[in-house]
């Protein structure tokens, strides 16, 4: 109660608080019309769009995904032949030199 007045809780989805279902109707009915003409706005704004800059991008991320490979080889060739100096700390433990981290819960 508010100022001595019931407090009114809306039907989210009809907008409305009234009973009367010629009410809810209607506005239900707004709301689709509005949902249609949203709807047919998304072909025009997809159509368009310029795919060439999507397939530039897809391409620049396969080619870092091939570099990533080698590189990660490497990290993990300098770890395995490391002379391992570790700073360990609550749960784990890190190699200064090289990066290498393990976990110190068994």
């Amino acid at each position: 109660m508010k100022n001595g007045k019931p407090l009114v809780y809306y039907d989210i989805r009809g907008m409305t608080n009234s009973d009367n279902f010629l009410d809810e109707l209607l506005i239900e009915e707004g709301m689709k019309k509005k949902a249609l003409n949203l709807f047919k706005m998304v072909p025009n704004f997809i159509d368009n769009r310029d795919f060439s800059e999507i397939k530039k991008l897809k391409e620049e991320i396969d080619f870092l995904q091939q570099r990533i490979q080698p590189l990660q080889g490497k990290i993990n060739s300098i770890q395995l032949h490391c002379n391992h100096i570790f700073l360990e700390s609550t749960g784990k433990r890190e190699c200064r030199k090289c990066g290498f981290t393990e976990s110190t819960y068994y």
